[in-house]
């Protein structure tokens, strides 16, 4: 009998046993973290675009909800949690002499008595920011990388006197007006004019002894006009003080941009007579890189104030238009060289939800060429892999060759050789190298295309993916309900346009081992009156060469 009495009791432990095994697996497969209600971050701060000989600062400080941390070391992985929803990250260094509330950072006032206006501090420290959307589940860690951008550009003026009365001058007293002493970082927001104390010294050594130097920190401009304002004082009293003012308004119009390089104006005290009487100075000539070395400072490009157009030269110049177009998305860009962004940071431009949102300018490539540009986003909240986020129905873009891209989005996200969404003109370009969007479209030219693609081409490798495990890419355009005429494209892609909305495609596939002439003669057929053409080049694919 005592075995029949054991029997059950065995299978219940041996039941409840597996019952416990079973609730042991299902918890296992629910979770992915150990903390399953709620979210968790570690950001890793990215200082490379900081200025020439600037130092990591020691500290920096992240903000996201409720939660602020301080950080020492290159990645900050608090241990809060946070409930899934929509949070604004900020990051930023504490620097002397700026306080942070918010994103709005705030210069301090200036030490010592000043005689008009509000004046603030001339040397701040440097000082670093960076801020996203970022989207937080439940269940889930987020590696996320802050680029921190510089937000404070030192600037120098060089002046050197001129004249019978320059040997005389004992001190420069002046300030320069319309310089922000507020910033929104998150919006690129100015705040109300103030001033600064120009602190000249003469040079007494070097090639540029006799010459008179002031060097500021400054958070930025702001206003409708920057003055040098002053008072020059000489030996001996004789002549009596004189007053200076100099309008830099044009030579610093583009100073908010390309923080992290120094400026340098140069400009030449020229006596202003009076009824044969000498009255005092005024600076003629600001030029950029007029420093004391006497070498021009190189800023990679050229800006025309009246045309809105950067004439550039070098990545340095296409990054500083790239800084400027994101501010005020009319702006136009020329390129004259070829251009490396090899190992460089791209961000962008504009925004392709809307055509209003998108590029306005003209882009111009006039044939040349752009290497190594490679984008590799990894964001949930979605980040698209491309030059332009958008380019507005006003937008064009024309005469330029991709070459060596590498786009790769790792999460959320589309990627588009040229463009995410075209809503204006994309003429005469071409893009070679490969795009990957985990879990997006893709497409050669432009990932959606509501506007006009004429006389360009694609080659390499696409990959797109999208929920249902389908693979969303198209050699020209993933999607389109716009034009594409007269356009080429190499490599896996099986389409030309993915998905066609209501659009006209006229796209051809170049295959493997063929010829590219016939995609010259076709795309040339299109280009009538375009300044570009294509030729076959030494690799056998086209290149574009200028019309004769």
């Amino acid at each position: 009998m005592k075995p029949t009495r054991y029997i059950p009791i065995l299978a219940a432990a041996a039941a409840a046993a597996a019952a416990l095994l079973t609730a042991s697996c299902v918890k296992d497969t629910l979770y992915n973290t150990p903390h399953p209600d709620y979210g968790k971050i570690a950001v890793t701060a990215d200082w490379s675009a900081r200025g020439e000989g600037l130092d990591i600062p020691a500290t920096w400080t992240i903000a996201m909800g409720d939660y602020t941390g301080t950080e020492t070391s290159a990645t900050h992985a608090p241990d809060h949690l946070f409930t899934p929803g929509s949070y604004t990250l900020v990051a930023w260094n504490p620097a002397e002499g700026i306080t942070v509330s918010g994103t709005t950072a705030t210069v301090a006032p200036a030490s010592g008595n000043q005689t008009t206006g509000a004046f603030i501090d001339n040397t701040p420290g440097w000082f670093f920011t960076h801020t996203e959307q970022v989207a937080i589940e439940k269940d889930k860690d987020y590696p996320l990388t802050a680029a921190m951008k510089q937000q404070v550009r030192e600037l120098t003026l060089v002046v050197e006197p001129t004249g019978d009365a320059a040997d005389r001058i004992t001190e420069i007293v002046a300030h320069l007006t319309g310089v922000a002493g507020t910033l929104d970082f998150a919006t690129d927001t100015y705040g109300a004019a103030s001033n600064v104390v120009l602190p000249f010294t003469k040079i007494t050594e070097g090639d540029d002894a006799g010459k008179w130097k002031a060097t500021v920190r400054l958070l930025g401009v702001t206003g409708t006009e920057q003055l040098l304002t002053g008072e020059i004082r000489y030996a001996d009293g004789n002549p009596t003080p004189t007053t200076l003012e100099s309008d830099l308004t044009e030579a610093l119009a583009a100073f908010n941009t390309g923080k992290n390089a120094s400026l340098t104006l140069g400009g030449t005290l020229v006596e202003t007579p009076e009824e044969a009487e000498f009255s005092g100075f005024e600076i003629s000539g600001w030029e950029p890189g007029q420093g004391e070395s006497g070498a021009a400072e190189d800023l990679g490009y050229n800006y025309d104030t009246t045309t809105k157009t950067y004439t550039v030269y070098n990545a340095d110049g296409l990054l500083a238009w790239n800084e400027a177009a994101r501010k005020d998305l009319s702006i136009n860009c020329t390129l004259t060289a070829d251009i490396d962004l090899t190992g460089k940071k791209w961000t962008p431009i504009g925004d392709g939800s809307m055509s209003k949102y998108g590029y306005q300018g003209t882009f111009d490539g006039q044939g040349h060429r752009i290497t190594g540009l490679t984008i590799t986003t990894n964001s949930t909240g979605g980040q698209n892999a491309t030059l332009f986020d958008g380019i507005g129905s006003d937008g064009t873009v024309k005469n330029l060759q991709l070459v060596n891209v590498s786009y790769t989005v790792q999460q959320n996200g589309v990627a588009g050789g040229i463009a995410n969404s075209n809503y204006g003109t994309i003429t005469a370009c071409s893009v070679k190298g490969d795009i990957t969007a985990n879990s997006g479209a893709v497409g050669g030219i432009a990932s959606i295309n509501n506007g006009s693609i004429i006389g360009c081409w694609y080659n390499g490798q696409l990959e797109g993916h999208n929920s249902t495990g389908g693979t969303p890419m198209g050699g020209i355009a993933c999607f389109n309900d716009g034009s594409v005429a007269a356009c080429y494209w190499g490599g896996n892609a099986g389409q030309g346009v993915n998905s066609n909305m209501g659009g006209t495609v006229e796209a051809t596939k170049v295959n493997d081992g063929d010829s590219w002439q016939t995609a010259v003669d076709g795309m040339n057929a299109a280009l009538t009156g375009n300044d570009y053409q294509w030729k076959l080049g030494a690799n056998s694919l086209p290149v574009l060469q200028k019309n004769q």
